[in-house]
């Protein structure tokens, strides 16, 4: 019995740490409103939200009922309190600042219905540190509502906004036509009012159904960060697509303008603009590397612009088909590097040909068009030659 003494003793002091390390125990299912989870231990310590489903948390509070009474801990202060302890906190509201600042206009009831992991860190009093993780699955019903009162209001505001641009594009024509003898057309005034109206309806209410909508449906909280950067891809591939049939629109209108405004030469030197299919690819990978400052965001924009602007000499090089492979790619980068879900990717995926075909339909009415125009002006200018003469 003597010699088995020694080994019971190191047998105890080896279970020790584990029979005294802490636990945080909440509901299986808690509703979107105050939840209270419950921190076993002993000892004091201080405790902070460290991530929420993989993304670090803003603007949370945690309030802390211990044997010494009442504690709280935000992002900057963490009281120090006695376990154990019991926590409550409003899981929705650090899950929907999250949201906030990184999609806008996306409603938080789409984290409704998922389970969700909250990562807390203990700091000991002795400065040990432990992670406790706790999962979360949040009921609730969905509040359609918001989103058809939204949708109500942007499109009466992009209505209104597309209508104040058709009219000043309408009067400059007018204009033109006092000044150059071309035909006025307002259905150049009347397509570049339509894309304000879809711009801005795309910008502040087709979020929510794209990216919003399809979370609900397709997207879960361990991959939340993951579905967040593919929900930034949809969103600017639909604002891409809705520039792209606008210039499909406006190719016949700008070169009949330019036929009244620039010499043959200039004419024959026109190229296709702002259908590179490159542009949307820069916005999801600044949520992608966790870039949130305002001077990446405005250099994005840059070179999403360059990217329209040199729309010709991509096409000629690389043609649509090679658009689309570097879009496929894309799309498998932020599938590998992200870890979005299987739905979500597969959603990007669908929308990326349509790009291809936009391309080639607008490539092929530019180079109708153009050479329709440069037969008229060459026709003008003949007819006008044989008029000289015969003068």
């Amino acid at each position: 019995m003597k010699g088995k003494t020694p080994l019971l003793a190191i047998m105890f002091v080896l279970l020790l740490p584990l029979a005294a390390a802490e636990t945080i125990t909440c509901p299986a299912k808690s509703p979107p409103g105050e939840v209270t989870c419950t921190l076993n231990g002993h000892g004091t310590g201080r405790l902070y939200l460290k991530s929420t489903d993989g993304m670090e948390p803003v603007n949370y509070v945690i309030w802390i009922n211990g044997s010494n009474g009442n504690r709280y801990s935000t992002e900057s202060t963490q009281q120090t309190f006695e376990l154990p302890a019991n926590l409550t906190f409003y899981p929705m509201n650090v899950l929907g600042e999250i949201l906030d600042e990184s999609l806008h206009s996306i409603p938080s009831w789409v984290l409704l219905n998922k389970e969700h992991t909250f990562t807390f860190e203990l700091v000991r009093g002795n400065g040990t540190r432990e992670t406790l993780k706790a999962k979360l699955y949040i009921v609730g019903k969905p509040n359609w509502k918001v989103v058809l009162n939204d949708m109500e209001g942007s499109s009466i505001a992009s209505l209104i906004l597309g209508f104040i641009i058709f009219t000043i594009f309408g009067l400059v024509q007018l204009l033109k036509r006092h000044r150059t003898r071309h035909p006025s057309s307002f259905r150049f005034a009347l397509i570049i009012g339509a894309w304000v109206f879809l711009l801005s309806f795309t910008i502040y209410s087709l979020a929510p159904l794209t990216s919003g909508v399809l979370y609900y449906y397709l997207g879960s909280g361990p991959n939340l960060w993951g579905d967040i950067v593919i929900g930034w891809a949809i969103w600017a591939l639909m604002i891409s697509l809705e520039s792209y049939l606008i210039m499909y629109l406006l190719i016949r209108v700008q070169l009949e303008s330019a036929a009244y405004s620039q010499p043959l030469h200039r004419i024959k030197k026109q190229r296709l603009t702002a259908c590179s299919g490159l542009a949307w690819l820069v916005f999801p990978l600044i949520p992608a590397f966790h870039v949130s400052s305002d001077v990446w965001i405005l250099a994005a924009m840059v070179l999403a612009a360059i990217f329209m602007m040199f729309t010709h000499p991509i096409l000629k090089r690389i043609k649509p088909e090679g658009v689309l492979f570097i879009n496929l790619s894309v799309a498998g980068f932020l599938a590998v590097k992200c870890h979005p879900d299987v739905g979500m990717v597969a959603s990007l995926v669908a929308f990326l040909p349509l790009i291809c075909v936009i391309q080639k339909k607008c490539l092929r009415r530019f180079s109708t068009e153009r050479e329709r125009v440069i037969r008229e002006v060459e026709s003008r200018v003949e007819q006008i030659g044989r008029g000289a003469t015969e003068e």
